[in-house]
């Protein structure tokens, strides 16, 4: 190991101990963040999970920061993985595997794995079978919520896709693949100049984009890169599904199309120059 990474090590362990109690963690944070994958217990049952096996007492501290977690939910908006149910969720579908090989989806004794798993494909199904009102007559364009990493169906389905693939495919399958129609007919939707993905400049996520008509948005979190990563790796490791390859190539080939130089703006307006400027 290089000095580096041996430095690395040293800290996460260091930060690991320092979060080992959850009730102190809980104590630090506003009672609506206590629970959350982003700020709070379901993040560091996840930190504790992934350190099982390597760290004695790791597989205890994530168990417990679960049970805390899962009672100081309260009312939590459900959607996505970012926070509430959702984000328990995909902590514990990714870190029960680490803790103990009985706890995974496809074993008798994983029963709290599988009910994440079909709660999860439930809430995805709910996401996906919403409507998209159109920001212009004729558009069918996706709210960037719908269908981002953060709150929408790119980072549910790709917890979903996991799950499939480790022995949850009957639970995970229904929202894995309501999750992958909808992206892929919000990739194929839209117009020529405004594609499935465009939002009206008052709906972007973020700062004021500099596009006053609105513009489509490139990254990962809320952009197409999100949906194009979830539908490429279920290409090769999820189950078949029509038109999906068309969608990968579809939304690989726009953002070909909006590239500058060596990277991407964080939005690109309409290719014919309405709301074009500073992304």
């Amino acid at each position: 190991m290089t000095a580096g990474r041996e430095a690395a090590a040293t800290t996460a362990l260091r930060i690991a101990d320092t979060l080992a109690d959850p009730v102190e963690v809980a104590r630090g944070l506003p009672a609506d963040r206590r629970h959350t994958l982003c700020d709070g217990l379901a993040g560091t049952a996840l930190l504790h999970a992934l350190l099982a096996g390597a760290v004695p007492g790791a597989a205890a501290r994530a168990r417990a920061h679960w049970r805390l977690a899962a009672e100081t939910l309260g009312d939590a908006r459900p959607d996505g993985v970012y926070r509430g149910p959702g984000g328990l969720a995909a902590s514990l579908l990714v870190g029960a595997e680490r803790v103990s090989p009985v706890e995974r989806p496809g074993d008798a004794a994983g029963g709290a794995v599988r009910n994440a798993v079909r709660w999860l494909s439930a809430r995805t199904e709910v996401i996906a079978g919403r409507p998209w009102p159109g920001p212009a007559p004729g558009s069918a364009t996706c709210p960037w919520p719908v269908y981002d990493v953060m709150s929408g169906l790119s980072g549910t389905g790709r917890v979903l896709l996991a799950a499939y693939g480790a022995g949850a495919a009957a639970e995970a399958a229904p929202g894995l693949m309501a999750a992958q129609s909808a992206l892929t007919r919000m990739v194929l939707g839209g117009t020529r100049d405004r594609p499935g993905w465009w939002q009206p400049s008052g709906h972007l996520p973020g700062p004021p984009p500099g596009h006053p008509e609105g513009a489509a948005v490139t990254g990962t979190a809320h952009g197409i890169a999100g949906p194009l990563a979830l539908l490429a790796l279920a290409e090769t490791t999820g189950p078949p599904m029509d038109g999906r390859r068309t969608a990968v190539r579809a939304a690989a080939d726009w953002l070909v199309t909006v590239q500058e130089s060596a990277s991407w703006p964080p939005r690109a307006g309409a290719p014919d120059g309405s709301g074009a400027g500073g992304g």
